[in-house]
């Protein structure tokens, strides 16, 4: 006698299997798509801190060529003119990458008149102090912790809003300051990028 073995074949996969494939795509997803997010974030705050150093440093050249930090113009990109013309400190001036919509006015960002270009926010105190370094220059109320800074630049940092009301309190090391972004605090903390100086 004769045995044939023959094989069924099937067709295509069960209902059981491709719930199982779905799933297991879902829980790769799930794991990668926040690393994912939380990397882009990282990758804007490291930006912005290397944008507002170069500034920093082209600040810092003019001032010894001109014996005065640059001032000039009311709306932010206007501050940032001397640093690109005549002498060029800097070949262009980066835009702050958290402040994607600067004429937004229905994301909750914050609304600057000052800032229609996206720049890193720049104060000088002379440019605070109306353009004055009168006898009580340092004690006006201005951006500023008295006796202490000359600038400031400030991003926006990954909540994509002004902290304005949140400055550290009178006996913090910072007192007077505006409080900065902070990464240990988690990846979304509140707070700005804020470089003051000199």
């Amino acid at each position: 006698m004769k045995f044939v073995w023959t094989q069924s074949h099937r067709e295509g996969f069960t209902l059981i299997e491709l719930l199982i494939v779905v799933a297991i795509i879902g829980i790769l997803a799930a794991i990668a798509v926040p690393n994912f997010l939380n990397a882009q974030v990282r990758a804007k705050v490291a930006r912005a801190e290397s944008d507002i150093r170069s500034i920093d440093q082209a600040v810092r050249m003019y001032q010894l060529d001109n014996n005065m930090y640059p001032v000039r113009g009311g709306l932010m990109h206007e501050r940032y003119v001397p640093l690109t013309t005549p002498v060029s400190y800097m070949s262009s001036i980066p835009l702050d990458p958290f402040n994607a919509n600067p004429t937004d006015t229905s994301s909750g960002r914050p609304k600057d008149g000052n800032n229609t270009q996206g720049n890193y926010d720049y104060w000088t105190r002379y440019w605070a102090n109306g353009s004055s370094k009168g006898g009580n220059y340092w004690g006006q109320k201005t951006a500023f912790p008295a006796n202490r800074y000359e600038w400031q630049f400030r991003g926006f940092g990954p909540t994509s809003t002004w902290i304005a009301n949140l400055i550290y309190p009178a006996g913090h090391s910072k007192a007077g300051e505006y409080m900065s972004y902070d990464a240990s605090n988690g990846l979304y903390s509140q707070g700005n990028i804020v470089r003051y100086g000199p």
